[in-house]
């Protein structure tokens, strides 16, 4: 689905831009895939160098910051709030 691809021709700072540009107008199901790919993305983290792990959780941090639509429906709502927690544990278990 287009909502989901960046287009990698562009620099990374305006790709990212519209990209959360993308996502925070898309519809709820586009929003939903996107929270399963981040939550997907956290846990492979857990397994990657430091420089990674931390690019990661900016990431998750700036997608969830456009995908935190008070309009989702309650299973993609939950979804939010599972990634959410997640990250924050993540967090938190930095050293």
């Amino acid at each position: 689905m287009a909502l989901l691809s960046k287009d990698k021709r562009q620099a990374e700072e305006l790709r990212e831009e519209e990209y959360r540009g993308r996502l925070a107008s898309g519809p709820w199901q586009v929003k939903l895939c996107k929270l399963g790919d981040i939550f997907d993305n956290l846990m492979d983290s857990r397994t990657s160098a430091p420089e990674q792990r931390q690019r990661t959780r900016v990431r998750a941090r700036s997608y969830l910051a456009v995908l935190d639509d008070p309009s989702l429906p309650e299973p993609a709502r939950h979804a939010y709030d599972m990634v959410s927690r997640l990250l924050e544990e993540m967090e938190t278990l930095i050293v």
